[in-house]
């Protein structure tokens, strides 16, 4: 009895489409943020300063805003990159990252 493995399949490298590569970037990037945020959690002090609430801290709701926005921008990429044409999305995955 012979048995003959005729194993002539080759792998294949199917060309991805350019808009799934950058929107995973982006998905790297927001991956990035939260792994920063939650590793600073664990830094003593950071928790309770954030939580404390005086009048010395009148432009701590500015930097709360900011840093939400930030954070934002990586979510709102994601999904721009996949639905914007190519001509748009080109000058806004160049402009924002630089942002």
């Amino acid at each position: 009895m012979s048995s003959t493995n005729n194993s002539n399949s080759v792998f294949q490298d199917f060309p991805i489409n350019v808009k799934l590569i950058i929107s995973s970037l982006w998905v790297a990037v927001m991956f990035c943020y939260v792994y920063g945020d939650y590793i600073e959690i664990y830094v003593p002090g950071v928790l309770a300063n954030a939580m404390e609430v005086t009048s010395a801290k009148e432009g701590i709701q500015l930097e709360f805003f900011a840093v939400a926005l930030l954070m934002s921008v990586p979510s709102v990429m994601i999904f721009l990159t996949l639905v914007l044409k190519p001509s748009i999305n080109r000058w806004l995955n160049i402009i924002m990252p630089t942002l």
